[in-house]
């Protein structure tokens, strides 16, 4: 049995996987087993996966694949917890890489820690540049016992509060599931939420969870991961749906809430995210082919759901730095024709890093 199993959903990511095998291959921890599972891909990806796995020199033949019928990311993250035969798991998305000591470094801090999960800090790579997203708060390799666990990293993944709230773009900076390395005794009778229901986040609603049930963790600030963000079409298509699918993710957070009974922080948590999530919400409209007027009328909607209300009266400005104060004084003056043009600078500015 392999000590850990590197699960790659795939699809359609052929001019990308010989990066990602090539950097599993590099690992200089050998004990691991590839399941790539090809989620009905119609390029080569399936023909990339067979030559990697006859090129690996392993006798054991590590690199798995396992074709389907096309059901979806989520879907295909929670067979790879099933077919996972390793003591822990870890995911890599088929467009991403890892560092060559990533799976050693992770596997030595949990080991050596007697943790349940392991994460690291990573690379935002774009096609022109890269930016590390690291925790300078934090030293290379930090521990955080059973209640640490909960109430600081899953609640934190959950949503930020407090001096947390200067960093508001770091509010999803935990929850994605690749950077991870889990013992999956924690997470095998776990799934993930379909992304037609809840439209973005199933990892990070997964990693609330799972680090809330986790024994305890360890944090290595250093990064091991390599995020390739120029291929993320789906941040720049126009879902008319998403702002009503969050609703439905915060109602399952709040089912976590109850199932738990987490603490009154988590609470205040998720208040926050359904706030700062108003970014999100405004960008998607802006990715829409609509007139500006449309697009002000859309906006304008938004901000006056009675939903958001309470939400954004108790969302505390005062950590916010300058740029993210004013855009959210117009928020909650609702003031949607300023909101949108500030939307439209933060996007090109988004944009030129590509």
């Amino acid at each position: 049995m392999p000590k850990i199993s590197v699960i790659i959903p795939v699809f359609n990511a052929a001019p990308f996987l010989p990066d990602c095998l090539e950097s599993i291959l590099r690992q200089t921890f050998a004990d691991f087993e590839v399941v790539c599972i090809d989620d009905g891909s119609t390029d080569n990806s399936a023909d990339i996966i067979r030559e990697y796995s006859k090129k690996d020199q392993n006798q054991n033949r590590r690199i798995k694949l396992f074709q389907k019928t096309n059901a979806g990311i989520s879907h295909t993250r929670a067979y790879g917890i099933f077919l996972a035969e390793g003591e822990y798991l870890t995911y890599v998305d088929a467009d991403d890489w890892l560092e060559p000591n990533a799976l050693a470094e992770l596997y030595v801090a949990l080991s050596e820690h007697k943790a349940d999960i392991a994460f690291c800090s990573y690379n935002r790579v774009y096609e022109h540049s890269s930016y590390p997203r690291t925790f300078d708060e934090y030293s290379e390799i930090n521990h955080f016992d059973a209640e640490q666990t909960r109430n600081l990293i899953a609640r934190r993944i959950m949503g930020l509060v407090g001096g947390e709230l200067s960093k508001p773009d770091y509010l999803d900076a935990w929850s994605p599931v690749w950077g991870k390395l889990y013992k999956k005794s924690v997470v095998e009778n776990m799934t993930f939420a379909d992304l037609k229901q809840i439209g973005s986040n199933e990892d990070g609603l997964f990693n609330m969870e799972a680090f809330y049930r986790a024994s305890s963790c360890v944090f290595v600030n250093k990064c091991f991961y390599n995020y390739r963000k120029f291929n993320t079409s789906m941040t720049n298509k126009y879902r008319p749906q998403l702002f009503e699918q969050w609703f439905t993710l915060y109602g399952l957070i709040e089912n976590l809430i109850e199932k738990y009974d987490m603490p009154p922080e988590f609470v205040t948590a998720l208040s926050h995210r359904i706030s700062l999530n108003l970014l999100g919400a405004g960008i998607n409209i802006t990715n829409s082919d609509k007139k500006f007027r449309d697009k002000h009328r859309e906006l304008s909607s938004i901000l006056h759901d009675a939903r958001i209300k309470d939400h954004l009266k108790a969302l505390p400005l005062g950590y916010f730095p300058l740029h993210w104060k004013a855009l959210f004084f117009f928020v909650k003056h609702k003031w949607a024709f300023c909101m949108l043009l500030m939307l439209v600078v933060i996007k090109r500015k988004l944009n030129s890093r590509k």
